[in-house]
């Protein structure tokens, strides 16, 4: 095939001064960059020129090679791929556009071959395409935000891209680009050696850490088929099991990933606080409510008698050698506490490496998920509900959170970044028939002997929607967190909560219950102090670190922190 007609150097360079990191990070081969610059530039697909699709006797569509291709002789042998459907999962977006995209639905039925009765509702079809998509869905982030900020954007490849199948061994290599000058983003799709006229091609859908991972991620991905997949599982986690103290070893690692720098030994810091305390911080809250007079704001943080940043403390030896610090709002290594991955981890080893009773049944998707599929199975197997809430390592406000229902939409969640997977509580104590959570705020005092404070004053979290158990994609019934959403935010004060809570439940003791509730902090704390750094947290120093925790508790009980 010839060539895709060139473009000017000028218009080359200015396309390498915008895409160069970007081809560089997905590995596109130099040589085929003039021909995908000139493919960008004139918008053509030419896909057509180089392959086929065509059905097998069961029906499956297959990308078909029509001639030999050498990509080390044809400079052309890049092609465009466009994403039929784009979407983000926040406030119920896939279902919205199903809903209200014209012939969206039935183009995602045919691609994704599903077969539709004729009787069928539009909200039966939509739930069967919101099941099915997470085999056809591939994602990507924009990576000049920040984490908080940067959703992941998830996109179905058109008819053909979504043909090219899965294979241990794949022909060809796909990867999404974005293509600033259209704000647009494609896939783009090379072979990795010489394929022959008349194969299949085929990609690897995967990305694993190890093997034993591509094993599970494959079986999830296409479970319940896929049994070569599946079989090896069993094997795969008995053996992890025997070389439990490995798994451990590497999750343990983790502990040291923010490399804290702490002073071994520190003094008392014996000077008396002026007046007016000098407050450094950015945090707009602060700047908005402190008023008291004997608190000033001051600019430079070196002067500070009180450091109260909103970013991650790393320089703890700063702060102690600093003569002005008397307090600052973290404490060293109070990742454990919250990061969810760290959390978790602390927890079980204090139960003798077992799920401890305050915290949901819990996987760490980046070294579990043989363990994590395996126990899909097994639910799957024995007819046990199979809802999972999968949330990173370390964002907050529900951020990238997603609940998923099918070891499919589970394989690809873990291929988004570092997630836990928790089991979804499937009865949760309900107020005014909707689901709500607790904020307790806890002061760390000491270490040894252990010492806390429970705040009087809690906050509770409530959704807006009734509780049920199916649309898992609503995000006003099965979560929480309103305050930064377009929704609507009700208070429900400590008196209201209460009140309301002894009319719904008449039999039940609320203090008795809040009891528990504090005995299960403990436990936590207990657990967080049980070793030395970097597995547990530091002993107080002189130094005053102000340690205060939120702690969210959704009935039944414990379940997470942040």
């Amino acid at each position: 095939m010839a060539a895709a007609a060139p473009t000017t150097t000028d218009d080359y360079a200015a396309f390498l001064a915008l895409h160069e990191a970007q081809l560089q990070a997905i590995a596109v081969p130099v040589h085929l960059w003039p021909s995908l610059h000139a493919k960008l530039s004139r918008e053509v697909f030419d896909a057509g020129s180089y392959f086929q699709l065509a059905k097998d006797e069961d029906g499956d569509l297959h990308a078909v090679v029509l001639q030999d291709i050498d990509p080390s002789d044809d400079p052309n042998a890049i092609f465009l791929i466009d994403h039929a459907w784009t979407f983000t999962t926040d406030n119920n977006k896939p279902r919205d556009m199903l809903t209200n995209v014209p012939s969206l639905l039935g183009r995602m039925e045919n691609l994704m071959h599903i077969a539709v009765a004729d009787a069928a509702d539009i909200d039966a079809r939509i739930h069967v395409v919101l099941q099915t998509m997470w085999k056809f869905v591939n994602s990507y982030r924009l990576g000049h935000l920040k984490p908080e900020e940067a959703a992941t954007i998830w996109y179905v490849m058109d008819e053909f891209g979504s043909a090219i199948e899965h294979s241990d061994d794949p022909t060809f290599r796909m990867a999404p680009f974005y293509y600033a000058n259209a704000q647009c983003a494609f896939s783009l799709l090379w072979p990795t050696d010489r394929v022959e006229a008349h194969d299949f091609a085929t990609l690897n859908y995967v990305a694993a850490r190890d093997d034993d991972t591509l094993t599970a991620l494959c079986s999830a991905l296409f479970y319940p088929d896929g049994q070569a997949y599946s079989s090896e599982l069993a094997e795969i986690v008995a053996r992890r099991r025997l070389h439990h103290s490995d798994s451990h070893l590497h999750n343990e690692t983790q502990f040291n990933r923010d490399n804290e720098s702490v002073p071994t030994e520190t003094a008392s810091n014996t000077n008396e606080l002026p007046t007016p305390i000098k407050i450094w911080t950015d945090l707009k809250l602060m700047f908005e409510h402190l008023t008291d007079p004997r608190f000033e704001f001051t600019d430079n943080e070196a002067e500070a008698h009180v450091v109260w940043p909103t970013r991650h403390i790393k320089d703890y030896v700063a702060l102690y050698n600093n003569p002005n610090v008397h307090v600052f709002n973290q404490f060293p290594n109070e990742k454990i506490l919250t990061c969810k991955d760290l959390l978790y981890e602390t927890c079980r080893r204090a139960n003798n490496n077992q799920q401890p009773p305050y915290m949901a049944l819990t996987f760490n998707m980046e070294t579990e998920f043989p363990e994590l599929m395996q126990e899909y199975i097994r639910r799957d197997q024995a007819g046990l509900d199979n809802v999972w809430i999968c949330k990173p390592w370390n964002l907050a406000r529900s951020l990238d959170t997603e609940i998923a229902t099918t070891s499919a939409q589970l394989a690809k969640l873990a291929q988004t970044g570092p997630k836990v997977a928790c089991k979804y509580i499937t009865k949760p104590f309900l107020i005014k028939q909707r689901k709500f959570d607790f904020r307790f705020l806890v002061m760390l005092v000491d270490t040894e002997p252990l010492t806390l404070y429970v705040s009087g004053v809690y906050w509770l979290r409530i959704a807006n929607n009734p509780f049920t158990m199916d649309r898992f994609d609503d995000f006003q019934t099965h979560f929480t967190v309103m305050n930064y959403t377009d929704f609507g935010v009700e208070i429900i004060s400590v008196a209201e909560f209460e009140a309301q809570f002894k009319l719904e439940y008449p039999l039940e003791d609320w203090d008795a219950v809040k009891a528990d509730i504090f005995k299960s902090i403990r436990s936590l704390f207990e657990a967080a102090t049980a070793s030395p750094p970097p597995l547990g947290i530091h002993s107080k120093p002189s130094l005053a670190w102000v340690a205060f925790v939120c702690v969210f508790i959704l009935p039944l009980w414990l379940c997470r922190l942040g």
